[in-house]
């Protein structure tokens, strides 16, 4: 966060400078890897690919630099409220769609459908679609863009609130 967008090479070495000097094992590639991930599949991290690539064709597709994302991390320790707000104003099934993006990040519509399904045995499929479309509609929830590896691709969210979490919706092109 101090250092802005780096990329797993630096994390790795900035991290095993704090843990050296916290008296810790350095952290693994795997745990970084992992974690990274994680962060960019909640779309609290951004990816980029890295400047020098656009020089060396050997290393496109290999070398990406990773910023966090403040204002979105932020805009977590609000999600209980979120949920609060959602179970109280629009029902059970609308605060289990929202929990279920919360839970997976970016998700697909028919995989939050499904984890909906699997608590609430007895709704329809049309009923948790109208629920779907109104959190959509009051901006509870947000179209996640398609995170493309090509080099003019960015996980960044544009035009979209950043208060709402973001949802990948079944007819995005690419996956998370």
């Amino acid at each position: 966060m101090r250092r802005g967008a780096l990329s797993v090479q630096d994390l790795m070495r900035y991290c095993d400078e704090e843990q050296s000097q916290l008296g810790r094992e350095p952290m693994r590639f795997q745990h970084i890897r992992n974690a990274l991930l994680t962060l960019v599949q909640h779309c609290l991290v951004t990816v980029k690919p890295h400047p020098m690539t656009s020089q060396n064709e050997a290393l496109r597709g290999l070398v990406y630099l990773y910023a966090i994302r403040v204002d979105d991390v932020l805009t977590r320790l609000r999600y209980p409220q979120f949920l609060e707000h959602c179970y109280w104003y629009y029902g059970d099934i609308s605060a289990e769609v929202l929990s279920s993006v919360l839970k997976f990040g970016r998700a697909t519509k028919a995989h939050i459908f499904a984890e909906v399904r699997r608590r609430f045995v007895d709704v329809q499929e049309q009923e948790i679609d109208e629920e779907f479309s109104r959190l959509l509609r009051e901006q509870l929830l947000r179209p996640a863009e398609p995170f493309s590896t090509g080099p003019s691709s960015s996980a960044a969210s544009g035009s979209a609130s950043s208060t709402a979490p973001p949802l990948q919706d079944a007819s995005s092109t690419a996956p998370p």
